[in-house]
């Protein structure tokens, strides 16, 4: 796929292309911290995020698991030199 034409895409642009014109993404649900959590036709899940850059964005995609079996998720809120704040975000 080519996102040439789409010049310095968004993290949106690249999954409406994806989503509409390929037809890969079946669902794709943007996480609170900007990311999409996507989900293939044959029910892998991938996170993508992007890197903006000067002259291009570097997508990034990242395999979680398939659907309805994905490992535990934990997210890092809050490091003091003694302690960590954790949230799981997913069982």
């Amino acid at each position: 796929m080519s996102l040439e034409k789409l010049g310095k895409p968004s993290l949106e642009d690249f999954i409406n292309q994806v989503q509409n014109k390929e037809g890969y993404i079946i669902e794709a649900e943007k996480q609170d911290d900007g990311h999409y959590q996507v989900t293939t036709e044959d029910g892998y899940v991938f996170d993508v995020s992007i890197i903006g850059g000067t002259s291009t964005n570097d997508i990034i995609i990242e395999y979680i698991g398939q659907a309805g079996n994905l490992p535990p998720a934990i997210k890092v809120k809050n490091v003091t030199t003694n302690s960590a704040e954790l949230e799981v975000i997913r069982i």
